[in-house]
């Protein structure tokens, strides 16, 4: 089928409209630990919950190896997140370090569900954090987050926090937060202090 030529112009711009009309200004990054990742119903709750983010896994079996700094700089956006779960926070903590040396960006928001192993210093280039600890003892070591403070304890063991409806609902809302703010953000660099429900 033809097209009248009168009716070309009107299409290319109907199409350019629908192509800004839902535009997804922050980027969320989920970055798992080794193994499977437990981030799927975060990962599902932000896309429901937050339209206006672009939500991305960097992997399903070892996403803390992911080329983080790649995935955030492949398109340019206002507002970065990153969640890491267990070896995935140490991952997303380096990532926020890399990032601002290719960038000069800071990330909006690191979640740190439960760091694992390996000690780590908090990264300068992070201007706000959640930090989820589990409430059992587990096999994994609890990393420590130097520079770090106010760690929330959730109900569970280090791989049943992450599906946690009151840690999914605070990230969520976090990342509603942040989704709503004008490029740049907060430069409040300090841990988020949340209300238990």
């Amino acid at each position: 089928m033809r097209l009248p030529l009168s009716c070309k112009p009107l299409l290319l711009l109907s199409l350019a409209l629908a192509a800004c009309a839902h535009p997804q200004r922050t980027l969320v990054v989920t970055v798992g630990g080794a193994g499977f990742s437990q981030m799927h119903d975060l990962r599902m709750a932000l896309e429901k919950e937050c339209p206006d983010a672009k939500i991305v896994s960097a992997g399903a079996w070892d996403a803390y190896n992911a080329d983080l700094k790649k995935i955030a700089t492949d398109k340019p956006r206002d507002h970065i997140i990153f969640i890491g779960h267990s070896f995935g926070c140490r991952a997303i903590d380096d990532a926020a370090d890399e990032l601002a040396g290719a960038t000069a960006k800071k990330v909006d928001l690191a979640v740190f569900i439960d760091p694992a192993w390996n000690d780590f210093d908090l990264s300068p280039n992070i201007n706000r954090y959640l930090w989820f600890k589990r409430s059992t003892f587990d096999i994994e070591r609890e990393a420590r987050i130097i520079g770090a403070s106010n760690p929330q304890k959730i109900p569970g063991s280090h791989n049943e926090i992450p599906h946690s409806p009151l840690l999914i609902s605070q990230v969520v809302a976090e990342v509603q937060r942040i989704s709503r703010q004008p490029p740049g953000g907060s430069k409040d660099r300090s841990a988020i202090q949340v209300t238990r429900r």
